[in-house]
């Protein structure tokens, strides 16, 4: 069970040594996991992440550990689950952006009404969160078909259930970012995909409710059963306990979790 409470006394008793100690590590050991990254927060275009890697028997690249966590979930699914798209670099995305743009405009369609319809089917370059190299667009056949339906098929019902034990959450789902893409996973780690399960929050809320709270208090977390503290906050030096994770929200805060 998941639960919001309030700070007690045992909740700062890390001696001070151990927290200067950890701050010092992990101020150098920042992650992305938790970046948002929409028209609103865009990334420069020349953005490319660290630790870039080619999936098993694939041209697609990702993060060295969400792809790791991304092999060892579809070891466990008794169907295949194919990757049609992975880290893409802003040019790329901004050449596929014009591209469709230029398509419309070929249509016949206005300058004004190209702009207004592809706002609901492509981020421009700097904008699609490919270009952190932990989103997987995934789909049932070799083909690369993206579905609409996706969320209906035996994989889609399994990660419905089990991503979250992975690190992952649907990203592209009906709800979440502007555009309906059910076939998108994101990576966002274990701990924050086991809260945002059952909270039942996307990373846009999540964020939100982080930010409101300031300090959240959560009990029996992931397959480990952790009670954590994730504080948001603008230095890692106030953080009074021992740290265990540290994300950027790519707007000059922390998410920063430590165990109870």
């Amino acid at each position: 069970m998941l639960r919001v409470g309030k700070k007690t006394a045992e909740d700062t008793q890390t001696p001070n040594n151990e927290i200067e100690s950890s701050v010092t590590e992990w101020s150098e050991k920042v992650t992305s996991l938790l970046w948002l990254i929409n028209a609103d927060h865009i990334l420069p275009q020349s953005y490319v992440p660290e630790g870039l890697e080619n999936l098993p028997n694939s041209n697609v690249q990702v993060v060295e550990e969400a792809g790791r966590a991304f092999v060892r979930m579809t070891q466990n699914m008794d169907e295949p689950l194919y990757v049609a798209n992975g880290y893409i670099s802003a040019t790329a995305q901004q050449n596929l952006y014009e591209s469709k743009r230029q398509q419309y405009l070929e249509e016949g369609y206005t300058e004004e009404r190209a702009s207004m319809v592809i706002v609901d089917e492509y981020f421009p370059g700097g904008a699609d969160e490919h270009q952190l190299g932990l989103t997987f667009d995934v789909c049932t056949d070799a083909a690369l078909n993206l579905d609409v339906d996706f969320g209906l098929t035996p994989q889609g019902q399994w990660l419905e259930e089990h991503a979250w034990e992975y690190g992952f959450i649907f990203r592209g789902a009906e709800g979440a970012p502007k555009i309906y893409k059910p076939w998108q996973l994101r990576y966002v780690g274990e701990t924050h995909a086991a809260i945002m399960e059952k909270l039942h929050l996307s990373l846009d809320e999540y964020l939100a409710y982080l930010e409101d709270k300031g300090t959240s208090y959560f009990s029996d977390v992931g397959a480990m059963h952790l009670d954590l503290i994730v504080y948001f906050t603008d230095s890692l030096s106030e953080i009074p306990l021992k740290i265990r994770e540290v994300s950027g929200d790519n707007n000059g805060h922390y998410i920063v979790v430590c165990y109870r």
